[in-house]
This record gives structure tokens, sequence and C-alpha cells, in this order.
């Protein structure tokens, strides 16, 4: 169905291209015998104080979280007068995208820093340097995902079946991360919940021949 109407707009796209990972852009739309739209409910709770609903928001919520963040600006200035901060600035410095710079760009980049070098996403082009940046991000979130949305790591055709376990690698080596403490979106998303440490695994195999000992003897 969404190929289809994704068609209508480029029929030129194929089913080939399509891979799991997207953003949404267009409103939810409610039967037409309703009509409208069933999400973004953006309005101040009329039976909690001082809560904001954000409710619905969910297939355009990447594209239009500006706009949402200006509407909830609006719901609090009404009640509270809002001061706007002179020395705040609202743009920060990305991460730099090796793939899109020249050749000699390139060159340099490898000298100063040879992570630049090391490519460990084939499909995007993202490098170990980017990783490294995209960990050392100033909120501590060192899960796959949060790697992802920095670098478009795990977004190619593989979806991380090929940079993966190099990333968790990285991970491991430089932020001293073992492998039962890397995630995939943070929480309790453990990606190895099997795992045993050497202490756990020399537990098992004494067990084991205990039992083994206590057959023998029976």
């Amino acid at each position: 169905m969404l190929s289809a109407e994704a068609r209508e707009f480029l029929p030129l796209i194929s089913p080939q291209y399509t891979i799991r990972s997207y953003s949404g852009l267009r409103a939810k739309q409610a039967p037409s015998s309703e009509g409208g739209f069933w999400d973004f409910v953006i309005e101040e709770s009329d039976t909690v104080d001082n809560f904001i609903n954000l409710i619905g928001i969910e297939s355009p919520g990447l594209t239009a979280a500006q706009p949402i963040a200006k509407r909830v600006v609006e719901i609090i200035n009404k009640k509270e007068r809002l001061n706007s901060n002179p020395s705040f600035s609202p743009f920060r410095k990305g991460i730099l995208r090796f793939e899109e710079q020249d050749e000699e760009t390139k060159k340099i980049l490898i000298k100063q820093d040879p992570d630049y070098g090391e490519i460990v996403c084939r499909r995007e082009k993202v490098t170990k340097k980017e990783i490294l940046e995209a960990a050392n991000n100033p909120l501590g979130a060192r899960s796959l995902i949060s790697i992802k949305y920095r670098t478009r790591v795990m977004m190619g055709r593989c979806q991380g079946g090929y940079c993966q376990t190099r990333i968790m690698e990285i991970l491991r080596e430089s932020f001293k991360l073992s492998t039962q403490e890397i995630t995939l979106k943070g929480n309790n998303s453990y990606l190895l919940t099997g795992y045993r440490s050497n202490e756990v695994s020399k537990s098992c195999k004494k067990k084991k021949l205990l039992s083994l000992e206590e057959e023998l003897l029976v």
C-alpha cells in the first residue's frame, strides 16, 4: 500500500530500494467518514495543572518537532512570561561527515587522525572517527541507536549486519564497556542477554563435572 502511494509521487521508485529505516512526513488521516486527522493532539490538560498533552504524534513527529516545540512555548507563555536568553546559540558543531569531503580533504583528515581511514559502515561510508565522536556526545549516550542517529551507521541495506559487531568492538576498546553493558537503545535493551563471563562459565563447567561424577558413582 505504501509502495503504491509512493509511486504516485515518484513512478520510478522500486521496492528493491526500500529499507526499514525511515521518518514519517505526513499526518495520519482519519477515515473519510470521520474526516480530519487522528494525530497531533497538542493542548493544555483540563484535569491536571501545568500539564501539556502531546498525544498521537505517530507519523511525522521528527519533521514537525520544531513547530510542535513552538506551539508548546506559546501555551506556556500564556501562563507565565518567558524571557529569551540572548547568549543562547541554537547552533552546534555537528560531526564531520567524511564521505561528504573532497578527496584532498579526506587525505588531510586521515593524515591528522588515522581513525578517519577506517570505514566501519561500508554502505553509509561512516568512519571509526565519526563513531568515536558520536559516542563522546555531551549526554553520554552510547547505545547503538544513539550512535546510529548521529552518524547513519546501520542505515544501509544490511541494517547493521556488517558493522554492528565492529561498533560494539569499538565501544569495548575505547570506552571500556563490557559486552553485557552495550545496549540497543539504553535502559534494559541489552543485546547479549545470554552472555556468560569467564567466571560463570567456569562455575557451570565445574557443576557439570560434579554432576557427571555423581552419575558415575550411582
